[in-house]
């Protein structure tokens, strides 16, 4: 069968956005439609539906400001639905509650800040699509690149951000989505990669599908990262190393945390371990040892190093 008789996939494209302006949606929705534009015309994707989730508390969107977005990806001869949660359900709830109007084969999911390469939605489905035994695909962020090891033939990893990754909307409904039971905002991308390599599926990256991700330098040039978001960032490390890490692990980073931690750092200690007296811990995950991998806080070998 030729390109031109394959069938072309359908895809949902899902957006959690938080702390958002109606110019920064604009410009995500806008890249976007060139994007599924693209993609559309290579015949790789047939119906689109762009869904939006709103968890931000203040008032929903305003009519004209769907309208643009409505507008705007109209281009990529997508569909638009909006959907104001009303409060902050973090990433993995917002995604999961999203998908339950899912009716297509495909689901990307996208962060409100990406701004989507011209050919990143073609170059995420050829690299799905290419292989059975691939379950999920990562795009290449810039202008601050994953460190994470991959196979240069294969794209293989340990696991992908889904800041912007596409998957099997199937394989998404059998893992029984995202963990939002342990997860808010970080470390639901690892934990769904590490399940669905339990799956018999593999992770993988495509540098090919560049995506321009919206972060800040502190003053040596390091990444910026908010009190918040580290405190998240610490709550992801010990939810992973008590679903994946083995015996003592949760512990030896509780302890690391306490003593060692920034004071937000020891604020997430100090909540986990009221969590854990409470039984509120995430059950051991069975088989952790073959997926899971920690060093010094990362989930995967980084290929600098």
């Amino acid at each position: 069968m030729s390109q031109a008789e394959a069938p072309r996939s359908s895809l949902r494209v899902q957006t959690v956005a938080h702390a958002f302006t109606p110019a920064t949606l604009l410009r995500y929705a806008e890249a976007l439609a060139q994007s599924l534009h693209n993609a559309r015309a290579a015949e790789l994707v047939g119906d689109v539906v762009v869904a939006l989730g709103d968890g931000s508390e203040k008032a929903g969107l305003a009519k004209r400001a769907q309208d643009a977005l409505r507008a705007a990806l109209a281009y990529g001869g997508a569909g638009f639905t909006y959907e104001r949660f009303g409060q902050n359900l973090g990433h993995a709830e917002g995604q999961n509650r999203l998908f339950q109007k899912n009716d297509s084969e495909l689901l990307l999911l996208c962060n409100d800040d990406v701004v989507t390469g011209p050919l990143a939605v073609t170059e995420l489905v050829q690299g799905l699509l290419a292989r059975p035994e691939v379950g999920l695909v990562e795009a290449h962020q810039l202008p601050f690149e994953n460190p994470k090891a991959y196979d240069p033939v294969t794209g293989e990893t340990g696991w992908c951000s889904l800041a912007c990754a596409l998957t099997r909307a199937e394989l998404f409904s059998e893992l029984g989505g995202l963990d939002a039971e342990s997860f808010f905002v970080h470390g639901d991308d690892v934990d769904y990669s590490w399940r669905l390599r339990l799956s018999g599926y593999q992770c993988t990256y495509r540098p090919s599908a560049r995506v321009i991700l919206d972060q800040r330098v502190d003053g040596s040039g390091g990444l910026l990262i908010s009190p918040q978001e580290e405190r998240h960032a610490a709550e992801a490390d010990l939810l992973l190393s008590q679903k994946y890490g083995g015996p003592g692990r949760f512990d030896d980073r509780l302890a690391w945390y306490r003593e060692h931690g920034s004071e937000a750092q020891r604020e997430a200690a100090e909540a986990f371990g009221e969590r854990r007296a409470e039984g509120r811990l995430p059950s051991p995950v069975p088989g952790a040892e073959r997926v899971a991998f920690f060093l010094d806080g990362s989930y995967a070998v980084d290929r600098f190093a």
